[in-house]
């Protein structure tokens, strides 16, 4: 194989630093690891994950944390979207609020421990709960308010 050239040393990593820069911004526009392989012409998604992680290790401590505050809005949004379903017991539904609230958990770094006690094992056993009661219309304390899916009015039942 030909030895580079220090010019073509130099552009390959400028375009690979282009690739991981169009990478991030594709997945803070929502985009999954495969497309964005896909888009950026990459084998696979790790290499588009890999990639997005590297940009953002790059980023000032502040945008990273206004990256993270973004993420936790879509969450809060997409919660919020299914919630009425999951209290009315459609499984889909909770199912999404589950994996949205546990998402929301990772982000917090309730995971992690930081240098505290490991509580992943609490609010696991919490979140599987919920997600029980989700399923099956457990009393979470805001009454038996339910939507109409005719009317999409909401209602109280009667006991």
């Amino acid at each position: 194989m030909p030895k580079q050239t220090r010019h073509q040393s130099t552009k390959r990593l400028a375009e690979a630093a282009e690739k991981r820069k169009l990478a991030l911004e594709l997945r803070l526009a929502g985009m999954n690891y495969r497309d964005i392989a896909e888009e950026v012409g990459w084998k696979n998604q790790a290499s588009a994950y890999k990639a997005v992680e590297q940009e953002l290790a790059a980023i000032p401590r502040q945008e990273a944390k206004q990256l993270l505050v973004q993420e936790l809005e879509r969450l809060d949004v997409l919660q919020l979207g299914h919630w009425a379903a999951a209290r009315n017991g459609d499984a889909q539904a909770a199912n999404v609020v589950f994996k949205a609230m546990d998402m929301r958990a990772k982000l917090a770094g309730l995971y992690d421990g930081n240098g505290q006690e490991d509580q992943s094992a609490a609010v696991l056993e919490q979140l599987t709960a919920l997600k029980s009661e989700l399923l099956v219309g457990g009393d979470d304390g805001y009454g038996d308010e339910f939507v109409d899916s005719n009317t999409g009015s909401a209602e109280e039942s009667v006991s």
